[in-house]
């Protein structure tokens, strides 16, 4: 049986959302969980087979990094720094704003497609370990520092 969990902060939104689930009976399919601890959040990420983020304004999102490095498959609006971050169709799946037909379809994609599931979820992780990974900055640090070494002792 298909299971979601809303995961986090809470928002102005969220008393309408919990009617919702009241009101179209879901209450056996989608569990509002709210704000987790540390060790809650991690055990989320690990049960989870998707990550959805259907955010109408972000920056660049630490969940969405998180879910990302571990594996996970996502489906997030494109809005601020997500684009940056997922490429749509390489490394996750991406919606406009507001968008409730893209991104159920991309959800349904997802679901439905376990191969998908597997490559999206191995790009994102291979996206973070690229750009956001201590080794991936050290080495940036490396290259810049040894760039500008020659300079400083040839003056």
């Amino acid at each position: 049986m298909l299971q979601f969990r809303i995961v986090g902060n809470e928002s102005n939104d969220c008393d309408e959302i919990r009617k919702v689930i009241s009101k179209s009976r879901l209450g056996d399919r989608v569990e509002f969980v709210g704000r987790v601890s540390e060790e809650d959040k991690k055990q989320a990420f690990i049960d989870a087979d998707i990550y959805v983020l259907p955010s109408h304004v972000e920056d660049l999102p630490y969940g969405l990094l998180e879910a990302m490095s571990y594996g996970l498959p996502c489906v997030a609006s494109a809005v601020g720094g997500i684009p940056s971050l997922v490429e749509d169709q390489v490394n996750g799946l991406l919606g406009e704003p507001k968008d409730v037909e893209a991104i159920t379809s991309s959800l349904c994609r997802l679901i439905t497609d376990r191969k998908l599931r597997q490559y999206l979820g191995s790009k994102a992780r291979q996206t973070v370990n690229d750009k956001f990974s201590w080794d991936g900055r050290a080495g940036e640090f490396s290259v810049i520092y040894n760039r500008l070494l020659p300079t400083i002792y040839s003056s």
